[in-house]
């Protein structure tokens, strides 16, 4: 017995120690496993490259936005949708929208008064539904403070993915936030024809302004007013610059 338990501890042994084997076993087992991994790495990596190229992209319109100093409208926006398309990755499906938010006092009188965002005017590209008040409720956290009638222009941008192969990620929307300062004015008029303004549709501005420049406004172009160069932050400091929210939606 001793004999047979001897021998079966050394095959065993000599099995343990033997390093030859058979490349055709070897690689049956290992290729789907590399092949998964590749493909996963790619659809990973173009997730990743899709959201920050769209990112850039949004930004890159909010930066445009705040630098106008003469009124837009429909085209204007319009054409920053073309924009966004161009700057984003092949022919994925977009959104694009954009609105101008004040921060507006109870009592103006009163400037320890309570406050909220108001929207003064928004346009949604490729006819997306324009920015609502009742909307707006639902970014506040997302929004910086602001002092009495400063103004805010808020890019929305939306780039959809999906997944060349399935590796276990989901189609999926990448949203952007993106709320930015004018920089050298104290708004961003709107001379279009429609849009939504305050609690209602039309071209007449919440205080009774025409083309969305308020009465409070120096000049048409809205460069003046009592925010000076886009709200303190001209320069770089104070309140310009983005406040944007982004992430994985």
């Amino acid at each position: 017995m001793n004999i047979y338990i001897q021998n079966i501890r050394q095959r065993l042994i000599a099995f343990r120690d033997d390093a030859s084997g058979v490349v055709t076993v070897e690689a049956v087992l290992m290729l789907p496993l590399l092949a998964w991994a590749y493909v996963a790495m790619f659809t990973y990596f173009d997730a990743f490259r899709t959201k920050n190229t769209a990112e850039k992209a949004a930004y890159t319109i909010s930066d445009a936005m705040t630098r106008v100093t003469e009124g837009v409208d429909e085209n204007y926006i319009e054409g920053m949708k073309v924009l966004f398309d161009y700057l984003t990755p092949r022919n994925y499906t977009t959104e694009l929208r954009i609105s101008e938010v004040q921060w507006v006092l109870v009592n103006p009188n009163d400037p320890l008064s309570l406050g909220s965002y108001e929207v003064r005017w928004s346009y949604g590209a490729d006819g997306k539904t324009p920015m609502t008040n009742a909307m707006l409720q639902g970014f506040t956290n997302q929004l910086p403070d602001l002092v009495a009638g400063e103004r805010l222009v808020v890019v929305e941008a939306q780039s959809q993915w999906k997944p060349f192969f399935n590796v276990g990620l989901d189609a999926r929307a990448f949203e952007f936030f993106v709320p930015t300062s004018p920089r050298f004015s104290s708004q961003v008029a709107w001379e279009g024809a429609s849009t939504y303004i305050g609690d209602h549709i039309g071209n007449t501005d919440a205080d009774g302004g025409t083309n969305q420049i308020d009465d409070d406004d120096d000049d048409a172009s809205g460069t003046g007013g009592w925010m000076g160069w886009g709200g303190w932050g001209g320069w770089g400091g104070g309140t310009s610059g983005h406040h944007g929210r982004r992430g994985w939606h």
